[in-house]
């Protein structure tokens, strides 16, 4: 075995080894149960005003899929337009136009459902 070889697997023991000895510490040095406080919830340094949990609206949800579907339409659109100006001094550069008024079709035509269905609106 050559010496580049070796020194890795010692330089790997050693890791392994104080991996091995953080963990096996503190078994033995750490505290067997939580404190009482570790299982209370907490937010902004206030008590909890209600016992209960209340169901999360299904709205913040379908906000976020929305946001991250037409944020990912946009980011798409950056290398669309690198590939459009190496198409134009190719000469193939309207397959591309083609290709982004399909693309945009179908965004425009899932933000127009969305928008159809009330996904965009707040009031009640």
């Amino acid at each position: 075995m050559n010496v580049e070889i070796m020194s890795l697997l010692i330089l790997y023991g050693l890791i392994a080894a104080a991996a091995l000895a953080i963990v096996a510490l503190s078994a033995v040095i750490g505290r067997r149960q939580a404190p009482a406080e570790r299982s209370l919830s907490y937010e902004c340094g206030l008590d909890q005003a209600s016992p209960k949990r209340r169901r999360f609206p299904i709205k913040f949800f379908l906000t976020a899929v929305l946001f991250i579907l037409f944020d990912v339409e946009i980011v798409l659109l950056f290398p669309w337009a690198a590939a459009f100006r190496r198409a134009l001094g190719e000469g193939s550069g309207l397959v591309l136009v083609i290709e982004l008024f399909v693309f945009l079709a179908l965004a425009g035509f899932a933000l127009a459902y969305a928008w159809g269905r009330g996904a965009l609106e707040w009031e009640e």
